[in-house]
């Protein structure tokens, strides 16, 4: 990876400039990994990422993120292709809290139900309207064996069908 100067390299691990100086100040980032080019410090951020990872408490390390992974997130999270700024990345943060607030108000007033409570009656429904149904021809199999006349076979099982229906349709 080429030679970074101490913002982009901070912007690289996700800390400030000034945070990168202290970092070298304190010897947490070699001086292997730094070359001086006049008035300008230039990092190689493969040697200074594995020295930060070998020097910094694993509970307060930076996260150093791939770049490619980085692009990533910031596709994801609708900024597309520029870097994000303070101002955006908080108002994307607002408006997802608010949908949070929303949901929950939401389910708190009634308006939202659980989803395992709408399935399980959607079953129920499903399987009472499966019972009728079969049931019908238990029903009607000894007045329908007896008809000849497709007329009337017709009309009692059109009133039988109506008849279920119209019963679980009461139920609901």
């Amino acid at each position: 990876m080429a030679l970074m100067n101490m913002t982009e390299y901070g912007r690289h691990v996700g800390i400030s400039r000034q945070r990168v100086s202290v970092l070298i100040q304190t010897g947490q980032i070699s001086a292997a990994a730094i070359t001086k080019k006049g008035k300008w410090t230039l990092i190689d951020p493969d040697m200074a990422d594995d020295d930060l990872r070998r020097n910094l408490d694993p509970s307060k390390s930076v996260a150093v993120i791939p770049e490619s992974e980085m692009r990533e997130t910031i596709q994801a999270a609708g900024l597309g292709d520029q870097d994000p700024d303070y101002a955006r990345s908080r108002a994307l943060n607002e408006h997802y809290k608010a949908a949070l607030k929303k949901l929950e108000y939401d389910a708190k007033s009634g308006d939202l139900i659980p989803r395992s409570e709408v399935e399980k009656d959607a079953f129920e429904c499903a399987r009472t309207t499966r019972d009728a149904m079969l049931n019908i021809p238990n029903r009607l199999a000894a007045v329908l064996s007896a008809e000849s006349d497709q007329k009337k076979v017709e009309t009692i099982l059109r009133v039988e069908i109506r008849n279920a229906l119209t019963a679980l349709a009461e139920s609901l």
